[in-house]
């Protein structure tokens, strides 16, 4: 696995970080055992300064007590050698740590972060979905994911490949914010094949991990890191999954913590679709576009994409009388869509012209219209019908 390095300034580590780097650099103590010392003594530095005087308070069993005894600053430092430059280290008794965090059953002791952005985001929305998407998944996800961009919201996602990539990338090409959550630690990029979209998320968005940097990527690391990307967001939307797709881990410590959680529908007999459907079928919102995923959270009307503005004050429109989601649609709108597509290909601007609909409700109903099977999408923006 490759390293991250740069020139950024040197990693900021507070001596309660460093404090937080050595109880977490014992083995066998583990975040619940660190909050638990943490809980009793109010800071990872009292629970040093109270180890090292032999003075350890509260109701903590005799292998906490040993194992916190056996903690010294000095391994914090061989971890921070380790950190790429600028990166923050951020234990759980900051006022810095994501609060959405904290309602997790067991949340992380410390964070590790690199990136200008603020770790803090309530306006956070993650994507996720198997590796092995299809092209229909890959362009739904960057979709989806430049739309909640455009509309001001942070897009959250795994690093992998597949899904999380595209998602990724949408919101980076729509200039706005990202964050990557990757199963190892900040001194490894994985997949190495990710290492420009990891220079751009240390550049421009944020890293964040509670794995030390000298730990690498492990099948155990990518569950834990789930509930991280569950934790921090307001919704979570599954683009495509099978029935054992690790994006399901992800959902479930949603609904553990009252997270939203929406589904990209797929083709029936696809076995990536089977785990997204099932979640419809269970109640899960329906995701078609980043519309959806606002109307859900509460915010939908007021939020419109760079797109929906431009359509606001051009000449003619009246969006406030047009239906924004795409269940109000009608089937005469479906209508004047086919028709703009009985002649040939055509691209989603052509489209938006030729039905009179701005381009997000045209996107929305392409969307379902695509997933009814009555016409399919193509590279670069264009759509086809089916015969």
């Amino acid at each position: 696995m490759a390293a991250l390095t740069d020139v950024r300034p040197s990693p900021v580590v507070d001596p309660e970080g460093r404090a937080a780097i050595a109880l977490a650099s014992v083995a066998g103590l583990g975040p619940r055992g660190i909050l638990a010392l943490v809980e009793a003594h109010g800071s990872a530095m009292s629970v040093l300064e109270s180890a090292s005087q032999g003075r350890l308070a509260g109701k903590l069993s005799p292998r906490l007590r040993r194992l916190a005894s056996s903690a010294r600053l000095s391994a914090a430092n061989d971890v921070t050698s380790q950190l790429p430059a600028g990166s923050r280290v951020i234990p759980y008794s900051s006022s810095l740590y994501p609060s959405g965090l904290r309602r997790l059953y067991q949340p992380p002791a410390l964070l590790y972060a690199v990136g200008p952005l603020a770790l803090e985001q309530p306006r956070t929305v993650t994507i996720v979905g198997t590796r092995a998407a299809t092209e229909y998944g890959r362009r739904m996800a960057r979709r989806i994911g430049a739309e909640l961009a455009d509309a001001g919201w942070r897009v959250a996602s795994g690093i992998a490949r597949g899904i999380d990539t595209e998602a990724h990338r949408g919101a980076l090409e729509a200039g706005g914010e990202t964050a990557g959550v990757p199963g190892c630690g900040l001194g490894h990029v994985y997949p190495v094949s990710n290492r420009s979209l990891y220079r751009e998320l240390a550049d421009r968005g944020l890293l964040l991990t509670e794995f030390s940097p000298t730990e690498g990527p492990r099948r155990e690391h990518f569950p834990r890191r789930n509930r991280i990307l569950a934790g921090i967001a307001r919704a979570v939307v599954v683009v495509q999954a099978g029935h054992r797709s690790g994006a399901l881990i992800t959902v479930k410590h949603a609904i553990d913590v009252d997270v939203e959680v929406l589904a990209v529908p797929g083709p029936a007999d696809l076995p990536a679709s089977a785990g997204v459907n099932e979640l419809l079928r269970d109640g899960a919102g329906l995701a078609t576009c980043a519309a959806d995923v606002l109307s859900l959270l509460g915010e939908a009307t007021g939020a419109y994409t760079g797109s929906m503005r431009a359509a606001e004050t051009s000449p003619g429109s009246q969006i406030d009388d047009l239906p924004l989601f795409t269940g109000a649609l009608s089937d005469s709108e479906d209508g004047r869509l086919l028709a703009a597509l009985k002649d040939g290909p055509a691209h989603v601007d052509a489209l938006s012209t030729e039905s009179g609909l701005p381009i997000p409700a045209t996107l929305a109903r392409l969307g379902r219209l695509e997933v009814e099977g009555r016409i399919r999408g193509l590279p670069g923006g264009r759509y086809e019908t089916v015969s």
